[in-house]
């Protein structure tokens, strides 16, 4: 039975945003099985029936049963409906939407090596055929997620402004594939009415978070829970930070309903941790924590985002602690 994610962080969600402007509005969702689309979803949800917002979100998925299947307990939810497409080839549009939030190739799609050329197919052709979807039935507003990887490797944290890019490596498929969207969802944002924004997503905790694939995090979660001992290959040295789910949709939902036209958000935390500080905080400094050194960093690495911008514009802020965060994640999967 799957479980549900905890009521007093989807009632932080509608706590900390005004959801009006969905009031009897249609809502579009690319990505619905990732975890941000999940919590999409599921925040949606929350806030339709608290609020009575008597809005309906579609989700695309390229097979209703499978989806259905893996969540049945959607089944029965009046206010969700499904498109049965590909984002790369989409077919004829069911009903018009006024808001589109394209979260589809999320960051898990990065723990496929092999599955590069189907990452740049989904991201950059499914933006552009999404973004083309949404001007043509004039959607109030298009949210694309990007991510912190179109940065590169980076030594310090970055704001909005850094100029540096990923390499050209099949590894660097999905930040790379992630820039050319950006400059898809730019192009229209400069040259048409839509109203386009970008949010680039660095690093993410919570419920729903998988704990078996590329997530650090999720990885010492996983291994905590499971009182076995937490394995650090590299030197722990990298640096990273870790944005909660609610937060995250706080900050996602505000910039869909409240940002300008062309402007692009980091979303994440600012308060960063050593990956060894992290397994250590995570195993609550017990030992149980090896650290193999098999691979050293030669260069300062950091993948943390300044949040100055969303700070300014919109009043966003940090409010949930990094501890605190690991504590009800790691209450979640206990439960």
């Amino acid at each position: 039975m799957e479980a549900g994610f905890p009521i007093e962080d989807l009632d932080f969600i509608i706590q900390m945003l005004d959801f009006r402007k969905l009031q009897n509005q249609n809502l579009l969702l690319t990505g619905g099985t990732g975890f941000i689309g999940r919590w999409f979803i599921e925040s949606f949800l929350h806030a339709n029936k608290e609020l009575s917002l008597n809005a309906s979100l579609t989700i695309i998925t390229r097979n209703v049963k499978k989806f259905l299947d893996a969540y049945p307990k959607y089944k029965s939810v009046q206010s969700l409906k499904y498109w049965e497409t590909d984002v790369r080839n989409l077919g004829e549009i069911p009903m018009k939407f006024s808001f589109v939030i394209h979260a589809a190739a999320d960051s898990e799609s990065r723990s496929k090596p092999f599955q590069a050329i189907e990452t740049i197919e989904t991201i950059t052709s499914g933006t552009k055929n999404m973004l083309s979807l949404a001007y043509e039935m004039e959607a109030e507003k298009f949210l694309f997620l990007s991510s912190g990887a179109v940065y590169g490797k980076i030594s310090e944290p970055v704001s909005e402004t850094y100029a540096g890019a990923p390499d050209l490596r099949s590894n660097a498929s999905y930040g790379e594939s992630k820039r050319m969207a950006e400059l898809l969802c730019n192009i229209y944002a400069e040259n048409s009415k839509l109203n386009v924004s970008i949010a680039r997503i660095f690093s993410l905790v919570g419920p729903g978070l998988p704990l078996n694939l590329n997530f650090a995090i999720g990885n010492f979660i996983r291994d905590f829970i499971s009182k076995r001992e937490i394995v650090i290959r590299g030197d722990g040295n990298p640096i990273r930070s870790y944005i909660y789910a609610s937060e995250l949709m706080v900050w996602l939902w505000k910039i869909l309903l409240e940002s300008r036209s062309g402007e692009t958000y980091n979303v994440g935390s600012d308060e960063s941790i050593s990956m060894g500080d992290l397994a250590r905080k995570i195993s609550f400094d017990l030992a149980s924590v090896k650290i193999l050194n098999e691979t050293k960093s030669e260069t300062r690495d950091v993948y943390v985002p300044v949040i100055t911008k969303a700070k300014k514009d919109l009043g966003l802020e940090i409010q949930i602690s990094l501890e605190k965060s690991i504590q009800k994640t790691i209450e979640f999967y206990r439960n």
